[in-house]
């Protein structure tokens, strides 16, 4: 099924990555939080400073500054059902709905906003 419809399901992914990554970024720069999502085809990755970043050592430098509220946001979101994993990666999933993806929107930025602003 993969290879016969893979030129579907991986535009249906990344643009599924590309949507949830320009609302995030948007929001985050209209609120001024100190982050960035980052994106490769369809993983993506939060990180938590508005400094450009080039390796893992550097984004890890920046973002143990924000160590405690990184904890609270994956609190916070595994509270209203969403799994958000210690390495920060999301790999977004063909089962993900319009309607799935419009509600990690809406609770990733009430997140960022209450912990983050």
């Amino acid at each position: 099924h993969i290879i016969k419809n893979k030129s579907k399901i991986f535009h249906d992914l990344e643009k599924k990555s590309n949507f949830f990554q320009n609302a995030l970024n948007q929001f985050i720069k209209k609120n001024n939080i100190n982050a960035f999502v980052y994106r490769f085809k369809s993983i993506l990755r939060l990180v938590y400073t508005n400094k450009k970043v080039s390796n893992r050592l550097q984004r890890d430098f920046l973002e143990s500054k924000n160590i405690n509220n990184i904890n609270k946001l994956r609190k916070f979101l595994l509270e209203n059902k969403i799994y958000y994993p210690s390495s920060g990666i999301i790999f977004m999933s063909t089962a993900t709905s319009n309607s799935d993806l419009n509600f990690l929107i809406k609770i990733f930025k009430q997140g960022l906003k209450k912990f983050f602003t």
